[in-house]
């Protein structure tokens, strides 16, 4: 008969998220891999292309993108609709 808040669902899943527990349909390290594959497939095609996806997964990609030599994306939350462009320094 109890309910929790939302935002407090919602801080429990990130936390078992980023802790890895399997409770969660995906963790960290599973996240980061199908980052790794996802822009594996990009650079390999070494074409433009437009990513759509949800903000929190952005996030991350933006810290991989980072780590491959892109810049751009200076936000730290993203808005729905919004255009972020980054470019691979050669």
């Amino acid at each position: 008969s109890f309910r929790l808040p939302t935002s407090l669902w919602l801080f429990m899943g990130r936390l078992q998220w980023y802790l890895g527990i399997k409770r969660q349909p995906e963790i960290k390290c599973e996240t980061q891999h199908r980052i790794d594959l996802f822009m594996g497939t990009v650079e390999a095609d070494n074409k433009d292309c437009l990513i759509i996806g949800h903000g929190f997964y952005f996030q991350h990609l933006k810290t991989h993108l980072k780590k491959l030599n892109y810049t751009g994306g200076s936000n730290t939350y993203f808005k729905n609709g919004e255009l972020i462009e980054f470019r691979k320094n050669f």
